[in-house]
């Protein structure tokens, strides 16, 4: 604007005051070339005019004052006045009292005056506002008083109140001791007039009312007066961040500097911005050689694609951790964990990316040849514990405390422990189940299986106890009890038990067969008087009696032969019976029974059972059913599988037909041999009963005590082999549903080949046990057992037909279940054969056993209907 270019021209001139005058009435009466200068109008332009209205902003003050200027009186004021262009001036306006006529008026040009007041405002409101961006405090002190004068940041740096009157001891406390020499020496320098005053220093300060240490940098000047100081000025600014990130990066530079990692940056464009001392040794490359260059002669070239993702996802924020391979100088490879980040700057983007690369071929060495130890230590853990586990001798490994801490399998069935049962295992809890029997046969504390004087140091050689099972098995042990001792300390305790049971067992055997042979001996003459007897009975000639009775010595001695094979060799049961029974056999006559599975007996079990038949059928002979000529003995033996623990043996001698029974009144050694030695020695029981109608002798034991699973009469002996008898179970299955039999007139008899194998018995509830009517046999059963029919009535006894009382029948009625058996059947000596029979439950009110239909299935190939 003019006004404004004009007031700058005036202050060029320096025009201070112009001179006016104003005529009586108070108009303009003079009006000289500086007026004219200042404000543009000439003379002949304001002459004659009122002076107010070159006012441009009148104000009450503008009118009061000149009201008081036209009546003489003494009159002073600022105003705008208004310039010819339009510009505005500012001018002060002043008259002097002249009585009651107006006169001189003198104007002074205001201009240049506000210019450097303005200016002088703006740059202290600029100072301001640079000291408050930049956190500084500004101070001055007066150094003849010694008072301080402290802005807002500055008392707030010191941690003062800015009303406080503040002096120099106030604030020298808070230096710290150590610091305070130093800011004392840079301030006392300030204070020298030959220099020039200013002084720089820093600090340490405990921030007054917290205490809380601050790092403080002080610049300022002294200024003199005469040659002496007067008073100083500064501005001082908390750098305690400051020092705090030159201690974190030098600390961090030190780091960098010394550790074994490969340190280094790269620019946005992959460039390499810093190299530190370790990334040299470890590619081989200097720093000057590195820094503005790629690294990419740095990377096997089938990773570069690698490398390039790796840098695009620190780009993109991604903190990267990968194993790789990167290149040497020599170009030699080398496995090195890359650590990839990216390095923000103010705004938060990626400003750079650092890379620490580890490198790892050692560890790698070294982890391999770790994996590979500790696969071989795993192959031998797994081997050792294979054995360990698959020891016959139980081992027992007691912790610190004496809780139980491991068990082989040996070692798990005589606790009675599962192998998913927690561990340790307190020991009271599974020692409580046990019965413990010392040497001399006297029950103890099972207190005295629990290691404690292993666990206190000491070594125990063989002891000698008898401890029966939770299952109620009996072992006999010699037990031996080390410390366990790692490091000098006793870590726990191992016990070994050597089971010396079957040993014990075979010594009572010895002992039981020299007392068989001085029993058998006496008791020879008696057999052979017995075979004496029944060969003379029925001989029609000397011949006759001669033939009868050479068979049956020859069938005694081949008993005995028999029994003197089985320490090695396994034996059949059928082939048992008979060198024990055969020689009692009389041809065409049904006065013994056979049924049972086709197995063969381990040599310790044929031993015992042999003798135990041997005595049966010689007190049969003697005094029971075999001392007439009408009494029956029937033998079946079994595999009981519903049995709690373990699949049981069961046989069966039963008697009928004999002279009325009664219990002997003393126990002989052969009825010790029946009812004790045969069940003990196979880990069984065996029961001896004296009913009237004849003597019934059964013994139960472990299926894994007495057959010898690896040889069999027949393969499958356990399940069903035979397609048709599988098509008539599958019969059944389809009707049984719900718990409810099904009835015969369901039964698709039409569907059952071949017609004439199958079998059809009524049972007759009434009685007890129920008794079996058989209404329809196949014709192949008639034929093959070489029986008399006659239209449907068969004419052969109910145990005949059954092979044993205990048979499949009986089974199939009590259970209302399906009854299969691979049995041996025999008539006579010279008529014998192994079959599969199938018996199924029928009903008429889907509850009770009230038919059953059967069939049988012959080794030979023919199949008939059950038996």
């Amino acid at each position: 604007m003019r006004g404004t270019a004009l007031s700058s021209a005036n202050a060029m001139q320096a025009v201070d005051y112009i001179t006016i005058s104003l005529s009586s009435k108070g108009e303009i009466a003079s009006w000289d070339a500086a007026a004219e200068a200042l404000t543009g109008f000439r003379a002949q332009d304001v002459m004659g005019g009122d002076i107010e209205h070159l006012v441009a902003v009148p104000t009450p003050q503008s009118h009061r004052a000149l009201a008081a200027l036209r009546a003489g009186f003494a009159a002073k004021f600022g105003a705008l006045i208004r310039c010819k262009d339009g510009g505005l001036v500012a001018v002060e306006i002043e008259a002097k009292a002249r009585g009651d006529a107006p006169g001189a008026i003198s104007l002074r040009d205001l201009t240049a005056e506000r210019l450097a007041s303005g200016a002088s405002r703006h740059a202290g409101e600029r100072l301001k506002l640079a000291l408050g961006a930049a956190a500084i405090g500004a101070y001055e002190i007066d150094l003849l008083t010694q008072r301080y004068q402290l802005d807002g940041r500055a008392s707030a740096i010191w941690g003062r109140d800015p009303t406080d009157s503040i002096c120099f001891s106030m604030l020298a406390d808070q230096v710290l001791d150590e610091d305070r020499p130093a800011a004392e020496g840079a301030l006392a320098a300030a204070s020298d007039p030959a220099g020039d005053g200013s002084y720089a220093t820093e600090f340490r300060i405990r921030r007054h009312g917290d205490g809380v240490l601050r790092w403080l940098s002080l610049r300022g000047r002294t200024f003199f007066e005469n040659g002496q100081p007067v008073s100083r000025i500064g501005v001082m600014l908390d750098v305690t961040q400051n020092r705090r990130l030159e201690e974190d990066n030098a600390h961090l530079a030190a780091i960098v500097g010394t550790t074994g990692d490969a340190i280094y940056s790269l620019t946005l464009d992959g460039a390499v911005r810093s190299w530190n001392p370790a990334a040299e040794r470890m590619f081989g490359v200097s720093s000057r050689e590195m820094i503005g260059k790629a690294e990419t002669a740095l990377i096997p070239p089938e990773l570069q694609s690698e490398a390039e993702a790796l840098f695009e996802a620190a780009k993109a924020g991604d903190i990267v951790r990968r194993e790789t391979k990167r290149l040497r100088r020599d170009g030699s490879s080398f496995d090195v964990l890359l650590s990839i980040a990216p390095m923000r700057g103010r705004n938060g983007d990626a400003a750079a990316i650092s890379v620490l690369a580890r490198d790892i071929s050692d560890e790698k060495r070294v982890l391999a040849q770790l994996e590979q130890a500790n696969a071989r230590m795993a192959q031998q853990t797994a081997e050792l514990d294979a054995v360990f586990e698959a020891l016959n001798v139980p081992v027992t490994v007691f912790n610190r405390d004496g809780a139980i801490a491991r068990t082989n399998a040996a070692a798990r069935a005589v606790w009675g422990v599962t192998p998913d049962m927690p561990q340790p295992l307190p020991f009271g809890d599974v020692a409580a189940q046990l019965s413990v029997r010392n040497s001399a046969g006297e029950t103890i504390d099972p207190a005295a299986l629990a290691a404690r004087r292993a666990l206190a140091g000491e070594s125990v050689g063989p002891q000698h106890y008898q401890i029966t099972s939770p299952s109620g098995l009996k072992h006999d042990f010699e037990t031996a009890e080390l410390p366990l001792i790692v490091d000098g300390a006793i870590t726990g305790a191992v016990a070994v038990w050597h089971d010396v049971t079957e040993a014990r067992r075979r010594d009572d055997q010895a002992s039981i067969l020299l007392r068989e042979l001085s029993h058998r001996s006496k008791n020879l003459l008696s057999v052979i008087e017995s075979i004496l007897r029944q060969s003379a009975k029925g001989s029609v000639s000397k011949d006759d009696f001669v033939a009868r009775f050479s068979d049956r010595l020859r069938a005694l001695a081949h008993s005995h032969d028999l029994l003197a094979k089985t320490n090695s060799l396994s034996v059949s049961m059928t082939d048992l019976i008979f060198s024990q029974v055969g020689h009692h056999w009389e041809p065409g006559q049904r006065r013994i029974m056979l049924s049972g599975l086709g197995v063969r007996l381990k040599p310790d079990a044929a031993q015992m059972i042999g003798m135990a038949l041997h005595e049966l059928s010689t007190n049969a002979a003697k005094y029971g059913a075999l001392s007439n000529a009408i009494g029956r003995v029937s033998i079946g033996w079994r595999v009981d599988h519903e049995a709690e623990a373990e699949p049981m043996f069961v046989l069966n001698w039963v008697e009928r037909g004999g002279p009325p029974v009664q219990a002997p009144e003393r126990a002989g050694f052969g009825t010790t041999v029946i009812q004790r030695v045969a069940g003990q020695s196979l880990r069984g029981t065996a029961s001896l009963i004296y009913p009237e109608e004849g003597v019934s002798w059964t013994l139960r034991a472990p299926r894994s005590s007495v057959i010898d699973t690896a040889q069999q009469d027949a393969p499958r002996a356990e399940r069903i082999r035979s397609p048709a008898l599988e098509k008539l179970q599958t019969l059944w299955t389809n009707l049984y549903r719900d718990g409810k039999l099904p009835r015969l007139d369901e039964l698709s008899l039409d569907d059952i080949e071949p017609q004439d194998h199958v079998i059809v018995a009524d049972v007759d509830n009434a009685i007890n046990p129920p008794a079996v009517r058989f209404v329809s046999v196949g014709k192949a059963l008639v034929d093959r057992m070489g029986l008399r029919r006659e239209c449907q009535d068969i004419e052969v006894s109910e145990t005949e037909i059954l092979g044993a009382e205990d048979g499949a029948y009986r089974r199939c009625i009590r259970s209302g279940r399906p009854a299969y058996e691979y049995a041996y059947f025999n008539l006579t000596q010279g008529r014998s054969f192994f079959f599969e029979r199938l018996l199924l439950p029928l009903s008429d009110d889907g509850q009770r056993v009230s038919r059953i239909i059967g069939m049988a299935s012959f080794d030979d190939g023919v199949s008939a209907g059950a038996n």
